[in-house]
Protein backbone atom coordinates (compact mmCIF):
# COMPACT_ATOMS: atom_id res chain seq x y z
CA UNK A 1 0.00 0.00 0.00
CA UNK A 2 2.73 2.55 1.38
CA UNK A 3 4.81 1.67 -2.19
CA UNK A 4 1.42 2.33 -4.41
CA UNK A 5 1.26 5.64 -2.46
CA UNK A 6 4.62 6.65 -3.25
CA UNK A 7 4.57 5.37 -7.04
CA UNK A 8 1.73 7.40 -7.20
CA UNK A 9 3.17 10.34 -5.83
CA UNK A 10 6.23 10.16 -7.33
CA UNK A 11 4.26 9.84 -10.83
CA UNK A 12 1.92 12.87 -10.45
CA UNK A 13 5.14 15.13 -9.21
CA UNK A 14 6.37 14.24 -12.44
CA UNK A 15 3.34 15.06 -14.15
CA UNK A 16 3.44 19.00 -12.68
CA UNK A 17 7.13 19.25 -13.83
CA UNK A 18 6.43 18.18 -16.85
CA UNK A 19 3.02 20.50 -16.80
CA UNK A 20 5.68 23.17 -16.06
CA UNK A 21 7.91 22.32 -19.08
CA UNK A 22 5.04 22.48 -21.44
CA UNK A 23 5.01 26.17 -20.36
CA UNK A 24 8.06 26.80 -22.64
CA UNK A 25 7.86 26.96 -26.22
CA UNK A 26 8.91 23.83 -28.84
CA UNK A 27 9.19 21.28 -25.96
CA UNK A 28 6.68 18.79 -25.31
CA UNK A 29 5.75 17.04 -22.17
CA UNK A 30 4.66 14.19 -23.78
CA UNK A 31 8.05 13.97 -25.59
CA UNK A 32 9.96 14.23 -22.23
CA UNK A 33 7.98 12.33 -20.68
CA UNK A 34 8.64 9.32 -23.15
CA UNK A 35 12.75 10.52 -22.67
CA UNK A 36 12.75 9.56 -19.32
CA UNK A 37 10.39 6.40 -18.97
CA UNK A 38 7.62 7.69 -17.16
CA UNK A 39 5.13 8.32 -20.29
CA UNK A 40 3.12 4.86 -19.26
CA UNK A 41 3.98 5.94 -15.84
CA UNK A 42 1.64 8.41 -15.66
CA UNK A 43 -0.26 7.38 -17.82
CA UNK A 44 -1.44 4.00 -15.91
CA UNK A 45 -1.46 6.58 -12.65
CA UNK A 46 -4.14 8.85 -14.17
CA UNK A 47 -5.88 5.77 -15.29
CA UNK A 48 -6.10 4.69 -11.54
CA UNK A 49 -7.63 8.05 -10.64
CA UNK A 50 -10.67 7.48 -12.79
CA UNK A 51 -11.43 4.48 -11.78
Amino acid sequence: MINTIKHNLINICTGIVVGFVDLFPGISGGTVLFLTGKYSNVIYSLNSIIK
